[in-house]
């Protein structure tokens, strides 16, 4: 994360990690670091108010697994292609549709809609790879919000992911408040974190 510039949804989910799922949150600034700072950490969580052109590939080769809501660094992780607007980008949408209720992530959802924000927010959204695991869709539009790539798969240049990564359904941190989160949201957050991981570390960047 960008400690200068995060403020609001970004500090909103670092306290639901540490008094909800019982995390221990490192911070990690967008401006330091080489990416061993992820050695031996649970998880890795990007936001947006990182930097994608600071962070660059400093997590792409990274085994832990690899959460993130910042558009640009699907591309990154090697996740999607690089054509903003064509292989990802932001929709504005209060409303996800879940795509695979049978997912892991979508277990316990009844609704094949799930209502994120009381308003609409620019939210995230990319084309993945062919093995990605798609679990949510924009509405409208119909393209991968939260999907889930697994540790092997093969990403966009052919190579093994050496670690799982999941695109999350989250853009802007910026003047969202916290009433304006809805419980699906943070139902489909705590099902993303526990589908990666069993462990108490993460860092947040």
């Amino acid at each position: 994360r960008d400690v200068e510039r995060s403020r609001g949804l970004g500090d909103v989910y670092k306290r639901q990690l540490e008094r909800h799922l019982g995390f221990d949150v490192t911070l990690q600034d967008d401006d330091l670091g080489d990416g061993s700072e992820a050695t031996g950490m649970d998880c890795v969580v990007i936001s947006n108010s990182a930097s994608w052109s600071k962070l660059l590939d400093r997590y792409r080769t990274t085994t832990a697994p690899v959460l993130t809501w910042n558009a640009s660094m699907q591309r990154h992780l090697g996740l999607t292609r690089g054509w903003w607007n064509t292989d990802s980008g932001t929709e504005s949408l209060s409303t996800v549709a879940i795509t695979d209720p049978s997912h892991a992530i979508a277990r316990g959802i009844t609704s094949a809609q799930v209502p994120l924000y009381g308003s609409s927010y620019p939210v995230i959204w990319g084309q993945p790879v062919a093995a990605a695991q798609v679990v949510a869709a924009t509405v409208p539009g119909n393209r991968p919000t939260l999907y889930a790539v697994q540790t092997g798969d093969a990403l966009y240049d052919g190579t093994p992911s050496p670690g799982m990564r999941v695109v999350f359904p989250m853009r802007r941190e910026y003047g969202i408040s916290a009433p304006n989160v809805l419980h699906g949201l943070w139902a489909l957050f705590d099902a993303s974190i526990g589908f990666m991981i069993d462990g108490l570390s993460l860092i947040h960047i």
